[in-house]
């Protein structure tokens, strides 16, 4: 099984949607990139996945890319930002998933606003 670090290849099969997540929407990036030996055969396709709310830069079919990140084959790289070598442009998905330290933050104060919320019931109720 191969198992790679960086990987490089022609951007094809480049489809672009919105997904849904609460009150935004995620913009999806799937593509495959196509790889060659130095002899030209042909090696195993790697599907890349890029997801965020916006995207510094752009990636088109056909342009020549550079990912960073564990890739094994048959799994799909999930990457936040991608080189794109056709135009030299470092390509950044921003605001990918909401998850990192602000989703957290954002997840605790909910659970504290959803205490007190509470708290005032139950001293209501009681009196």
């Amino acid at each position: 099984m191969e198992s790679l670090k960086v990987v490089r290849g022609q951007v094809s099969a480049f489809q672009q949607r919105f997904e849904s997540a609460g009150q935004r929407s995620i913009l999806v990036w799937d593509f495959r990139l196509e790889r060659k030996t130095e002899a030209g055969e042909p090696l195993p396709r790697v599907p890349i996945e890029m997801r965020g709310v916006t995207f510094d830069g752009s990636l088109a079919e056909g342009d020549f890319a550079e990912a960073h990140g564990a890739w094994h084959d048959g799994e799909t790289l999930k990457v936040t930002r991608i080189t794109n070598l056709t135009t030299g442009a470092i390509v950044r998905a921003r605001g990918a998933t909401g998850s990192g330290f602000a989703g957290v933050l954002r997840f605790v104060f909910g659970l504290v606003a959803l205490g007190i919320i509470i708290f005032a019931a139950l001293q209501v109720l009681s009196k």
